[in-house]
């Protein structure tokens, strides 16, 4: 199966300078950086044997003494159009939401994956629905 986390967390290594994290930091005193977690994971199964995997990553943003609101906000523009659509994973998420909370920018992206389990292997991945009544034609 594919680990979402990981991948997002090398995107964030490969297009910005600062380091990244592979949690959330919940201290008081944090180092500028970038701080990913998996906030969300949901299973569902569906008929004939396919799965539905949802996951929600915080990505939270702390910069250091320089570059101000605006730099948040440019981090916050960067962020929108690497994750618009994912290309490391091929997929599009179904949302995206950024807010600032006592100077700290936190980004949320969700996925959707459905893909199908044949002979015990989950290769045949259907990326990037939601679904909400019955199954769509892949």
């Amino acid at each position: 199966m594919i680990n979402i986390e990981e991948a997002v967390i090398e995107t964030l290594k490969k297009n910005f300078e600062d380091p990244v994290n592979d949690e959330i930091s919940q201290s008081e005193t944090k180092s500028p950086g970038f701080y990913v977690e998996m906030a969300k994971a949901l299973y569902e199964r569906e008929i004939n044997d396919y799965h539905h995997h949802t996951y929600m990553i915080v990505i939270q943003y702390v910069q250091g003494k320089q570059g101000g609101s605006q730099k948040r906000w440019e981090v916050h523009a960067k962020l929108l159009e690497l994750f618009r659509f994912y290309e490391a994973l091929n997929l599009r998420p179904l949302s995206m939401v950024a807010e600032v909370k006592a100077g700290t920018l936190y980004f949320s992206v969700e996925f959707s994956i459905r893909y199908k389990i044949t002979d015990g292997k989950d290769d045949h991945l259907l990326k990037g629905f939601e679904i909400r009544s019955g199954l769509k034609n892949a």
